[in-house]
């Protein structure tokens, strides 16, 4: 069975990143696009490369923890 998550196909113009990416060198960032039940993510220098499907609410734990500035709980 193909999960949701990596049976949708994205263009890259849906891809978006941080605005906090722009400082600095700009060279470590990850960008993001929308899925239905998640977000897809990919480093912006290898964009033909692979690509990470998170849940929504996985997502949002790890954007709360880093908000945070602590450890993911789990």
């Amino acid at each position: 069975m193909v999960s949701p998550l990596t049976s949708q196909q994205l263009a890259d113009e849906e891809f978006f990143k941080s605005s906090y990416s722009g400082s600095g060198s700009g060279s470590d960032c990850l960008e993001v696009a929308p899925l239905r039940g998640g977000v897809r993510v990919r480093d912006s220098k290898a964009k033909a490369g692979p690509a990470l499907n998170v849940p929504t609410a996985s997502f949002q734990a790890l954007i709360a923890a880093v908000q945070a500035g602590g450890p993911l709980a789990g």
